[in-house]
Order: C-alpha cells, then structure tokens, then sequence
C-alpha cells in the first residue's frame, strides 16, 4: 500500500489497528465495508479529478451488491513526486472515519490501556 496511500495516512491506520478494541475505523477505511464481493469490481467507476487545496479530490463510485453503488471522495496529494490517498469519505452515507482525530485516538489508547490482558 506503500505505492499508494499517503505515509502519514498508513502510519495512522497502524497506530489504530495495534490498539485493542478500538473503535476509531468501523469498517475497511477504503471502501467503509465490511466486506468485499469481487463481483462488486464491475459497478467501480472513477469520475473526473479536481484539484482541492494543493492536491485533488477524486470521486470514486463502488458497488455494494444489487447493483447499488456508494459514493466517495477519495483525496490525494503528492509525495515523492507520486499521487497518493491521504483521506477517503463517504459521501453516501455523509461520514468520514476520524483517523485523524487526536481525541479519538488519546480516547481509544486510554480505553485499551484499562482493558485486561488478553488470554490466550
């Protein structure tokens, strides 16, 4: 994913996926799914790019079964010369993941501090 998600975008998800019981993504940051159908691949479309505050803003179409589709707005910017996604929202269902929440994150890594370990 290196190739092609913004470094600081990964290094947040990796933070968030180490705290346990976190609930900062509830769902697949990319598609806001649960789930993928490779079925789904043929209702992908990509619209016309625009540049937004020194990168660009892509709208992004998915399918989601029954040939219903979901929106985003995939935002990139480049780095190392290459364009890279630095944040994704879903425009269908008007929300957006807080990855970047300072809060959010200080709240889940409290909340996994004060769990009991885990037994395996």
């Amino acid at each position: 994913m290196q190739h092609y998600v913004a470094a600081d975008t990964l290094d947040r998800l990796a933070a968030i996926e180490k705290l346990e019981e976190q609930d900062i993504n509830e769902s697949d940051y990319f598609s806001y799914g649960q789930d993928y159908d490779p079925a789904w691949i043929k209702d992908l479309s990509i619209g016309q790019s625009e540049i937004f505050m020194g990168g660009a803003k892509v709208p992004v179409f998915i399918g989601i079964g029954s040939h219903a589709r979901k929106k985003m707005t995939v935002y990139m910017r480049k780095e190392n010369g290459l364009w890279k996604i630095y944040r994704v929202r879903d425009e269908t269902g008007n929300y957006e993941q807080p990855i970047f929440d300072a809060g959010r994150l200080a709240a889940a890594k409290k909340h996994a501090s004060e769990l009991p370990p885990l037994k395996y």
